[in-house]
């Protein structure tokens, strides 16, 4: 996946998310590919409370980069039960055979009652009462009319992409910079030593990578080898996860694993396993 990609978002866009959401009392999201939100509406009360005052935040978003990940690799939507006891689906938005971005929608009640994970958590009646309140106003479907919903859902994509209501620019310096790790990336190229080979300086590729997606080089370099990885992982099931660490440019397969979970939400032998 080219990272050197910047996302534009027409206007129309806020309406489409605007009566899609109202229709069916649902949040729209807009995640880049890095999972840096571009559009978005407000979670609902309960999510507020399971980040919030239960102090779940980081798990949530654990959970969004987990299965966009797993959206990207199948490239089609997915939908799951979140570790709160909502369902949740995640639409993959690809543009000129490129992944870009997300469609994150939900949340909906698929049970009556909030799971035993949860409620373990509830140090107090007044929590207890917060959250069972805010669970209570969560949108239900049955299953045959959730799937209609989501197909809906997933024919309004294909209209925004093909009505170029999302769209991509590149920029040419990045794109230079994002091929030349790509070639030495086994060599895990400094910022200093990929200036040097094409005849720039490094605060020239720091600004143009930060106009772009607003990250440092380091930052953009760890990108293209983790997603270089996660590439060699899914179609050479053959290849260990320390040749695969070795072969991206990282030294310490350990580290390799745990930057790996980190960025995508689950381990390289959890990917090896199930694919």
């Amino acid at each position: 996946m080219n990272n050197t990609l910047k996302i534009v978002l027409k206007d129309d866009l806020q309406q489409i998310f605007t009566s899609v959401s109202e229709a069916f009392n649902m949040r729209m999201s807009v995640m880049d590919i890095n999972m840096k939100a571009l559009q978005f509406q407000p979670i609902c009360s309960y999510c507020h409370a399971v980040q919030n005052t239960l102090g779940l935040l980081q798990l949530c978003q654990e959970n969004d980069k987990k299965y966009c990940s797993m959206a990207q690799s199948k490239k089609k939507a997915v939908s799951y039960t979140c570790h709160a006891g909502l369902r949740e689906a995640v639409f993959p938005i690809f543009i000129e055979n490129e992944a870009i971005g997300f469609f994150i929608v939900g949340q909906f009640s698929s049970s009556s009652t909030i799971p035993l994970s949860i409620r373990r958590k509830i140090k107090s009646e007044e929590d207890q009462n917060e959250i069972n309140n805010a669970f209570n106003l969560i949108t239900s479907y049955e299953e045959h009319r959730l799937n209609s919903i989501l197909k809906l859902i997933e024919i309004t994509t294909e209209y925004v992409i093909d009505k170029k209501i999302i769209s991509i620019k590149r920029n040419l310096l990045s794109d230079k910079v994002y091929d030349y790790i790509i070639q030495s990336i086994d060599k895990n190229p400094t910022a200093e030593e990929t200036a040097a080979a094409m005849n720039m300086s490094t605060s020239s590729i720091n600004k143009a990578l930060k106009q772009v997606h607003g990250s440092s080089f380091r930052q953009f370099s760890n990108k293209i080898r983790l997603d270089k990885a996660k590439q060699l992982l899914e179609e050479n099931c053959n290849m260990s996860i320390m040749d695969v660490s070795f072969k991206v440019g990282i030294q310490d397969s350990l580290y390799f694993s745990r930057i790996f979970k980190r960025e995508y939400g689950f381990s390289p032998k959890f990917l090896k396993r199930n694919n």
